[in-house]
């Protein structure tokens, strides 16, 4: 999604301005190319979450289509947590960052801070970026102490509901 500061999200990115046709085709796209996506979450994004038009197209394809959203919340301006409400799509948001910072003391940190949350609160959604190799080591040394400390890794699918009951846990 379209980013703030101008930085290119790359093919497939939604951008402010687009009409709602060219968002549906555009996720018609991005979905055909992941098969089996059950959501969607905005890399970059701040524009494009901070805009309500933007937002309530795709987030109307996403529930047309039976799809969630995650609002990596690179923005405090962000409209998505309000319209997801509204239109009854299934909502997430990020917690922590792991790699913020890029360090592997602040990766580990982070990595800690979402632990607790998820202790404290029973669930927590923590982002990193598959390609910092830093976050696969936290997240391969972190495996042993997930468990220890009662806490596992899950599909954010499994954090919006419980599926014996249909209850959202989050």
């Amino acid at each position: 999604m379209e980013a703030e500061r101008g930085d290119d999200p790359g093919p497939g990115a939604l951008r402010v301005g687009m009409t709602e046709l060219q968002i549906d085709r555009v996720l018609d796209a991005d979905f055909a190319s992941v098969p089996g996506a059950a959501g969607m979450n905005n890399h970059m994004g701040s524009r494009a979450t901070a805009d309500p038009a933007l937002m309530e197209a795709a987030l109307g394809y996403l529930k047309r289509t039976g799809r969630f959203f995650v609002d990596s919340r690179t923005t405090s301006d962000t409209v998505a947590p309000g319209i997801a409400e509204k239109l009854g799509v299934p909502f997430l948001q990020r917690n922590f960052f792991v790699d913020d910072e890029r360090s592997e003391k602040a990766i580990a940190n982070a990595f800690q801070a979402g632990v607790q949350e998820a202790r404290a609160r029973g669930a927590a959604v923590v982002i990193g970026h598959v390609q910092n190799k830093g976050v696969l080591d936290i997240l391969r040394a972190g495996q042993r102490e997930l468990a220890d400390n009662g806490v596992r890794l899950a599909w954010l699918s499994e954090m919006l509901s419980d599926t014996r009951t249909g209850e959202r846990i989050y």
